[in-house]
Protein backbone atom coordinates (compact mmCIF):
# COMPACT_ATOMS: atom_id res chain seq x y z
CA UNK A 1 0.00 0.00 0.00
CA UNK A 2 1.53 3.34 -1.19
CA UNK A 3 0.39 6.59 -0.10
CA UNK A 4 -0.56 9.21 -2.72
CA UNK A 5 1.22 12.39 -1.58
CA UNK A 6 4.91 12.47 -0.56
CA UNK A 7 4.87 14.14 2.92
CA UNK A 8 2.90 11.39 4.15
CA UNK A 9 4.88 9.65 6.62
CA UNK A 10 1.91 7.18 7.03
CA UNK A 11 1.43 7.59 11.07
CA UNK A 12 -1.69 7.31 11.50
CA UNK A 13 -2.40 9.93 12.98
CA UNK A 14 -5.23 11.65 11.17
CA UNK A 15 -6.80 8.42 11.57
CA UNK A 16 -6.68 8.48 15.12
CA UNK A 17 -8.48 12.04 16.27
CA UNK A 18 -12.12 13.11 17.49
CA UNK A 19 -14.47 12.97 14.73
CA UNK A 20 -16.57 11.58 12.41
CA UNK A 21 -15.71 9.89 8.48
CA UNK A 22 -18.94 10.17 7.10
CA UNK A 23 -20.35 8.32 4.07
CA UNK A 24 -21.64 9.39 1.08
CA UNK A 25 -24.22 7.46 -1.52
CA UNK A 26 -22.70 4.51 -2.48
CA UNK A 27 -19.48 4.30 -0.46
CA UNK A 28 -21.39 1.88 2.45
CA UNK A 29 -22.23 -0.40 -1.17
CA UNK A 30 -18.72 -0.22 -2.11
CA UNK A 31 -17.35 -0.98 1.15
CA UNK A 32 -18.94 -3.90 1.85
CA UNK A 33 -18.33 -5.47 -1.40
CA UNK A 34 -14.69 -5.05 -0.88
CA UNK A 35 -14.65 -6.84 2.59
CA UNK A 36 -17.03 -9.28 0.96
CA UNK A 37 -20.04 -8.71 2.92
CA UNK A 38 -24.31 -7.52 2.19
CA UNK A 39 -24.40 -3.79 2.92
CA UNK A 40 -26.56 -4.41 5.91
CA UNK A 41 -24.00 -6.86 7.53
CA UNK A 42 -21.52 -4.19 6.62
CA UNK A 43 -23.66 -0.90 8.22
CA UNK A 44 -24.75 -3.20 11.41
CA UNK A 45 -21.32 -4.20 12.23
CA UNK A 46 -18.67 -1.16 10.88
CA UNK A 47 -21.42 1.59 10.98
CA UNK A 48 -23.20 4.41 13.31
CA UNK A 49 -25.78 6.88 12.54
CA UNK A 50 -25.17 10.80 13.02
CA UNK A 51 -28.09 13.15 13.83
CA UNK A 52 -30.34 10.33 13.22
CA UNK A 53 -29.68 11.00 9.24
CA UNK A 54 -26.14 10.63 8.53
CA UNK A 55 -24.23 6.88 8.28
CA UNK A 56 -20.46 7.33 9.22
CA UNK A 57 -17.52 4.86 9.74
CA UNK A 58 -17.48 3.74 13.74
CA UNK A 59 -14.12 4.20 16.25
CA UNK A 60 -12.76 1.55 17.57
CA UNK A 61 -14.41 0.59 20.77
CA UNK A 62 -11.14 1.47 23.00
CA UNK A 63 -9.91 4.68 21.25
CA UNK A 64 -11.18 7.32 18.99
CA UNK A 65 -9.06 4.97 16.03
CA UNK A 66 -10.52 4.72 12.59
CA UNK A 67 -12.41 0.87 12.97
CA UNK A 68 -10.53 0.37 9.69
CA UNK A 69 -6.99 1.31 10.99
CA UNK A 70 -4.69 -1.73 11.23
CA UNK A 71 -1.54 -2.29 14.26
CA UNK A 72 0.67 -0.51 11.54
CA UNK A 73 -0.86 2.47 10.69
CA UNK A 74 -2.31 1.06 7.42
CA UNK A 75 -5.84 1.18 6.29
CA UNK A 76 -7.41 -1.99 5.90
CA UNK A 77 -10.06 -0.75 3.15
CA UNK A 78 -7.85 1.84 1.46
CA UNK A 79 -8.66 1.33 -2.34
CA UNK A 80 -12.47 1.82 -1.36
CA UNK A 81 -11.86 4.29 1.26
CA UNK A 82 -14.36 7.27 1.82
CA UNK A 83 -14.23 10.43 -0.08
CA UNK A 84 -13.65 12.16 3.11
CA UNK A 85 -10.24 10.01 3.08
CA UNK A 86 -9.29 10.65 -0.29
CA UNK A 87 -9.73 14.15 0.16
CA UNK A 88 -7.44 14.68 3.27
CA UNK A 89 -5.59 16.75 3.22
CA UNK A 90 -5.92 18.30 -0.44
CA UNK A 91 -9.38 19.57 0.11
CA UNK A 92 -9.20 20.01 4.03
CA UNK A 93 -7.42 19.32 7.26
CA UNK A 94 -7.86 19.17 10.75
CA UNK A 95 -6.00 21.68 13.31
CA UNK A 96 -6.85 19.23 16.14
CA UNK A 97 -4.04 16.82 14.69
CA UNK A 98 -1.24 15.89 17.36
CA UNK A 99 1.66 18.14 16.94
CA UNK A 100 4.14 15.49 15.35
CA UNK A 101 1.37 15.29 11.53
CA UNK A 102 3.57 16.68 8.94
CA UNK A 103 -0.12 17.39 7.41
CA UNK A 104 -1.32 19.59 10.26
CA UNK A 105 -3.23 22.43 9.11
CA UNK A 106 -1.67 21.91 5.41
CA UNK A 107 -4.46 22.91 2.84
CA UNK A 108 -2.77 23.90 -0.57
Amino acid sequence: MEYEFEICKGCGLCCKIDGFVFLKDGEAEKIAEFLGMDVYSFTEEYCIIVNRKRLALKDKSSSNECIFLDENNLCKIYDVRPKQCKDFPYLWTNEELPEGCLLKNRVD
